[in-house]
């Protein structure tokens, strides 16, 4: 957690330079003041790259910058932190997201700190909260309950779940098809094992060997 709060404040000091170089749809303002769209200075179709200020529910095109409200949405890019209730993004993300629930079409590189965080896309970074999902491949995962369909490289949770894993899983219940690194808790199942299972039930099915489920340790190298 300590690693994702960390990105949070790089990606608000470096929110100004990635302005300068974001692309934009229609035209492009520096402020945005919404109170539910199109309640707004800015029509929708338009991008924002500054400050967008979301009162009640906001939506612009792409979003450079910071933004702030109950209910952030963009509809194609957003570039920079995002803080709301709820975080939505219709294509990719980079930077940070702090809210109750994040939801990025997209890829995402940076950081999602939510209730509830979910990328469509990679995560080239890091997803912190109670449930946090990844459809493509996923660097960090810290929660209770860490799904991705790709790979990860560290996932710590009360439950982990793994297309494959290039590091770590650690949790009460780690699941993964394919394993490489270790696997700890206190069910660890994998199809494919390149290295250590620690944990109450350990389980390799896929290991050339006849002891695939064993207690406390299992390996395979």
């Amino acid at each position: 957690m300590k690693k994702i709060l960390a990105g949070l404040l790089v990606a608000g000091l470096v929110s100004a330079a990635i302005a300068a170089d974001a692309p934009s749809a229609g035209k492009a303002y520096p402020f945005q003041l919404s109170l539910v769209t199109p309640v707004a200075i800015v029509d929708q179709a338009n991008s924002v790259n500054g400050l967008r200020i979301n009162l009640i529910y906001g939506a612009n095109e792409n979003a450079t910058g910071l933004d702030i409200g109950i209910v952030n949405r963009t509809m194609n890019d957003k570039h920079g932190p995002a803080v709301g209730l709820v975080n939505m993004i219709g294509n990719d993300a980079s930077g940070a997201q702090l809210g109750a629930v994040n939801w990025t079409a997209g890829e995402v590189t940076g950081v999602q700190v939510a209730a509830l965080n979910w990328a469509c896309g990679d995560v080239t970074g890091a997803q912190g909260g109670l449930v946090n999902m990844a459809k493509g491949d996923a660097g960090i995962q810290e929660g209770w309950i860490n799904l991705v369909c790709g790979a990860s490289h560290h996932q710590a949770g009360l439950v982990n779940w793994a297309g494959a894993i290039n590091g770590a899983q650690v949790g009460v219940i780690n699941v993964s098809s394919d394993v490489t690194g270790i696997q700890f808790g206190g069910i660890n199942y994998t199809d494919t094992l390149a290295g250590l299972q620690i944990g109450l039930i350990n389980v390799a099915w896929g290991k050339d060997s006849m002891w695939k489920v064993l207690p406390i340790v299992n390996a395979n190298w």
